[in-house]
């Protein structure tokens, strides 16, 4: 049972770890560099294949600009992602509507929102995008009928 929970955990930090990088920008080897640790590693973890003890944690959230509580909220809105309450959950985290300040706050708040989630959708995208392309790439090629090319000139 213990060790299941240690292969959920594994699972579900790799995809934040990736997320809180290209947010910032960062590729694996900046946010390497930033951090001080090796970037086999840190593929190591957004591969959800080991968990980063504290001080390493600590180290990779510093150099992202983050804290442990972003961890946790972008491991939520994952959840609320997978079962499509992206927006219910990003209405329910932040602060209330400022319906009753008139219209035009109203408007103004409807923009701010919109341009939030698509930068949010935006970056997902991008997010999605690297990793179908990493596991592409690391994915043994299919195996097909066998193609022999003839040297020119040899039968």
């Amino acid at each position: 049972m213990r060790r299941r929970a240690n292969e959920k955990k594994k699972e579900e930090l790799g995809p934040v770890l990736s997320i809180l990088r290209v947010i910032r920008g960062f590729s694996q080897l900046e946010l390497s560099q930033a951090s001080g640790l090796r970037p086999q590693t840190i593929s190591t973890y957004e591969r959800g294949k080991m968990v980063p003890g504290l001080s390493s944690m600590k180290k990779l959230l510093a150099a992202m600009g983050y804290s442990l509580a972003d961890v946790e909220k972008t491991k939520r809105f994952i959840e609320a992602l997978l079962m499509g309450e992206g927006m219910r959950f990003a209405t329910s985290t932040s602060q209330a509507p400022r319906l009753l300040e008139g219209e035009a706050a109203l408007r103004q708040e409807m923009e701010e929102t919109a341009t939030a989630a698509g930068n949010v959708a935006a970056r997902m995208a991008q997010l999605a995008f690297v990793m179908l392309a990493r596991r592409s790439e690391a994915a043994p090629p299919a195996a097909g009928p066998a193609v022999q090319v003839a040297e020119e000139g040899v039968p």
